[in-house]
């Protein structure tokens, strides 16, 4: 193998080792939300981040209508699986409304950082 055959390869961790290191891979937009009032993140020595919430509850309502036109029941979405050993074997899948067209809903409190999606289709 000649030195321009040789492949290197590069691999990123996304877990963090101390708290400081978590600050550097990860953005929090919406800034810490309850963290900055009660941080619970907690780094163990293999590297894995873990963090609890708070516990309480939400209340709100909201009526949507979706119309999906164009969809058809049972689509199949073919393909290949990339990056196998047998170099790409054939994926067909049937889809549900949902999965070809949706409305997505987003509510984010922009004081805490919490984020709920709703995706709805026409039925």
């Amino acid at each position: 193998m000649t030195e321009s055959q040789i492949i290197t390869t590069t691999s990123a961790g996304y877990d963090a080792h101390s708290l400081e290191e978590y600050a550097t891979k990860w953005v929090n937009n919406m800034g810490l939300g309850e963290m900055a009032i009660n941080d619970t993140r907690k780094v163990s020595a293999d590297g894995v981040i873990s963090l609890s919430a708070e516990s309480g509850s939400l209340e709100f309502s909201v009526d949507i209508a979706a119309a999906t036109p164009g969809t058809e029941p049972g689509w199949v979405i073919h393909g290949s699986y990339t990056g196998t050993p047998d170099g790409g074997r054939p994926y067909a899948q049937s889809t549900i409304e949902g999965q070809q067209a949706a409305l997505m809903f987003n509510m984010t409190n922009v004081e805490t950082g919490q984020l709920f999606d709703w995706f709805v289709s026409g039925s």
